[in-house]
């Protein structure tokens, strides 16, 4: 609902909308509690944060068939699945990485992130959306994550953009805008 609002409100306001989504690999399991110790550090209480990273290091895994088990083997990065506390510290975690996006919505949770870029033209739109979109994909680069760029989904909300099917980014990758986000079913129309 909010995406939905954030693309109707600035619609209404004559404004022109990008959406991009982000897909991550692997994305709770890239969460380096190095990386996670040394971003909180000055923010987090010292005693918290050692219940945090320790909540988070000294994990196992092992696999069993039947009657046969595999090796155990330490887990030495990422957050635990299923856990009340794994999806909040991952969105500590990649929360940093949306600092420095400028004219936008952002909607987000666990490990997916969607981003509403607003322009006054549609042109401006898809340049915010460019700087955005480039900031982005560097920090979670920074931090560990794992960018899938072949499957970052984008969406043109304007009444400019019928003909539109693809937006170049600065890096000369061009990315094809679909008619609506799959997991949310948000349709440009």
């Amino acid at each position: 609902m909010a995406l939905k609002d954030s693309i109707v409100g600035n619609l209404d306001l004559g404004n022109h909308c990008v959406l991009y989504s982000l897909d991550l690999s692997a994305a709770f399991d890239m969460l380096r509690v190095d990386l996670f110790h040394d971003m909180f550090k000055s923010v987090i209480p010292d005693g918290l944060l050692k219940i945090i990273v320790d909540f988070l290091v000294d994990r196992n895994y092992f696999v069993k068939v039947g009657d046969s088990s595999s090796i155990i083997v330490n887990v030495d990065r990422g957050c635990p699945q299923g856990s009340i506390l794994g999806p909040v510290l991952f969105n500590l975690y990649v929360g940093r990485c949306l600092e420095g996006l400028e004219n936008c919505r952002i909607v987000s949770y666990a490990d997916d992130t969607y981003v509403v870029n607003i322009g006054k033209t549609l042109d401006e739109a898809i340049k915010t959306t460019n700087s955005n979109i480039t900031r982005h994909t560097a920090n979670l680069k920074n931090i560990g994550m794992v960018v899938n760029e072949t499957k970052t989904e984008i969406v043109v909300f304007s009444k400019d953009a019928h003909a539109m099917t693809e937006i170049v980014l600065e890096d000369g990758i061009a990315l094809k805008t679909a008619k609506k986000i799959k997991a949310l079913g948000i349709l440009d129309r």
